[in-house]
């Protein structure tokens, strides 16, 4: 379960990080979006 669950963050990041290089003038939007969601991971695991 541990490992299933990292790989899809890795996928989250890679997906973020990969959207934020093609589109520059989204970047805000999607950072704004990946923090939420991140918040959200967080609440979740604690």
């Amino acid at each position: 379960m541990r490992t299933k669950a990292r790989l899809e963050v890795s996928m989250l990041f890679l997906s973020f990080f990969s959207c934020s290089l093609k589109v520059k003038t989204e970047t805000t939007v999607y950072t704004k979006q990946f923090c939420s969601l991140l918040r959200q991971s967080c609440k979740n695991f604690t």
